[in-house]
């Protein structure tokens, strides 16, 4: 008795709908709570309450969500490899392979770009911001603050470069190559 796949194949595509709206969900998560931990962390000292140590969760706030995003991207970048793989290309059209190689081929670059990008911006928003903050303070704090702006920088390109090189070393076992 033959198997039917359709079942299958209807609830994988659903699945990676489902990860293409968790990864735009995180998106704007982010977007929203380090624009919201900004405005307030900006106000400084408000009515007797200090705000600006909000500032301090902005990085750390980007860097969370730069692991979810990542992790959502993931799986969906393994679906392509899953349609791609030669083991697998028999259970597919000659149209899906064909769209999933075109959309890996034209895979955009701008996305994961413009996520390191934001995340490295929040870090040096925070960072000026509470350096202002704390121009009138001790010496020592200033030295401490450029050596934290700095390992948040570095957690977050070490994050990114974790996602890309992943990426590469699975387009480089399903056959791909990336440029």
């Amino acid at each position: 008795m033959p198997v039917d796949n359709n079942e299958f194949f209807k609830n994988m595509f659903e699945e990676k709908k489902m990860y293409i709206a968790e990864r735009t969900n995180y998106v704007s998560r982010k977007i929203v709570l380090i624009t919201t931990f900004s405005g307030f962390g900006s106000l400084g000292n408000y009515n007797g309450v200090f705000f600006f140590p909000l500032l301090f969760f902005v990085p750390l706030i980007a860097i969370a969500y730069d692991l979810y995003i990542n992790a959502a991207d993931s799986r969906i970048k393994q679906w392509g490899y899953f349609v791609r793989d030669d083991n697998n290309k028999y259970l597919f059209s000659d149209a899906e392979l064909k769209w999933e190689s075109y959309m890996a081929s034209e895979r955009g670059k701008n996305a994961p770009l413009a996520n390191l990008i934001l995340s490295i911006v929040c870090v040096l928003f925070s960072y000026f911001i509470l350096f202002y903050y704390l121009i009138a303070s001790e010496i020592i704090v200033k030295p401490l603050l450029l050596l934290w702006a700095v390992f948040m920088i570095g957690i977050i390109y070490y994050v990114n470069s974790l996602h890309r090189d992943h990426v590469l070393r699975l387009d480089q076992t399903s056959g791909y190559k990336s440029n």
